[in-house]
């Protein structure tokens, strides 16, 4: 589907930049965390979010407020469409992984001791985009022109 170029890619573009500036520079807060998580918790968030955004995407599915029929994630979309709920949590998998990857990186540039928390944003983004694709395909006769996904 070919969307002109529209404001939502500047939005998304736009937040997804300050959401890692902010994973960038806020590098210090993982350090001091009082509650680590571990990578038996970092597997177990993996592999509960794909399920969970199914549970939610099957509950906008009987919803009779969302709309008729869903576009496939897009960026040049409005991810505060609530009648298109597979777009902001699109969105939301960039922006956690934005965060991820860069604070990531800034734990090697500061030179920090490695922890879970810091890929924590980073697991949650990819299980996010993980779960989007069983829900294009479990929910595809909701979705429109399924050719061209993601």
């Amino acid at each position: 589907m070919n969307y002109p170029l529209s404001k939502w890619n500047y939005f998304r573009l736009c937040l997804v930049f300050i959401s890692g500036l902010y994973g960038f520079f806020n590098i210090d807060s993982y350090q001091t965390n009082n509650f680590p998580i571990g990578p038996i918790q970092l597997f177990v968030i993996f592999l509960f979010i794909p399920f969970g955004l199914i549970f939610i995407i099957a509950l906008q599915y009987i919803n009779k407020r969302t709309g008729k029929v869903w576009h496939p994630p897009s960026w040049k979309l409005n991810p505060l469409n609530f009648k298109q709920p597979l777009q902001f949590f699109h969105f939301a998998a960039f922006i956690f992984i934005a965060n991820g990857l860069t604070s990531s990186v800034s734990l090697i540039w500061k030179g920090y001791n490695y922890t879970c928390q810091t890929v924590l944003p980073l697991i949650i983004g990819i299980a996010l985009l993980i779960g989007i694709h069983f829900c294009l395909i479990l929910f595809k006769n909701r979705i429109e022109n399924m050719d061209n996904s993601l």
